[in-house]
């Protein structure tokens, strides 16, 4: 009778051991199944993000672009006898590319308001453009260009642990055809505490 009891005491005491151990197993999987999970989330928004980034800053380079070269043609026109009708029309498309300009930054801000929307972890750096602004517009400089912050741009989006680095020049923004490269690297937060992992 005795042995039974024994046997029975370290039968249960076995089975304690292993739900308590499949239990742990369980938590384990389940923390690195949200931490998955976040950390997919953070990269389709940061693809998202990336993408209307590159597109607003191409654009932007491209009418900056524009509105330098029209500024010049204009000068260049009012020396030319019988060319004075091309500056004022260059006058005219330098208005018209300034308030596309405008209408692109309101674009751009409701399509990151809209990404924030999805539960992206977008923080409030990320509204900041790459350009000067005020509530008027952009900031300009004598040209009519909008005036840059300055010539490295980064950005960082976070979910869970980890951090997404957006890091980009700007350098050679301002062309016909921008060179834009955006470089992103991944961090992963320390834990204060050890994970039980197995």
């Amino acid at each position: 009778m005795n042995q039974r009891g024994e046997m029975l005491s370290l039968s249960t005491l076995l089975i304690l051991v292993m739900s308590s151990f499949l239990i742990l197993c369980s938590l384990e999987l389940r923390k690195e199944h949200l931490e998955l999970k976040n950390r997919s989330r953070l990269f389709l928004c940061t693809k998202e993000f990336k993408g209307e980034l590159t597109s607003f800053m191409s654009q932007m380079g491209r009418t900056n672009w524009a509105i330098k070269n029209l500024d010049q043609l204009s000068k260049a026109s009012l020396l030319i006898p019988g060319f004075q009708g091309v500056a004022m029309k260059s006058a005219k498309a330098r208005k018209l590319i300034i308030l596309y300009q405008n209408t692109l930054l309101i674009s751009y801000l409701k399509k990151l308001g809209a990404l924030k929307g999805k539960s992206c972890p977008i923080a409030h750096e990320i509204f900041k453009t790459p350009y000067q602004i005020t509530f008027t517009g952009f900031i300009r400089d004598k040209l009519g260009g909008a005036l840059l912050r300055n010539s490295h741009l980064t950005y960082s989006l976070k979910s869970g642990r980890n951090i997404l680095l957006l890091k980009s020049s700007l350098r050679d923004i301002e062309k016909m055809r921008p060179d834009i490269f955006i470089e992103s690297s991944e961090i992963r937060e320390k834990l204060f505490f050890p994970s039980f992992s197995l």
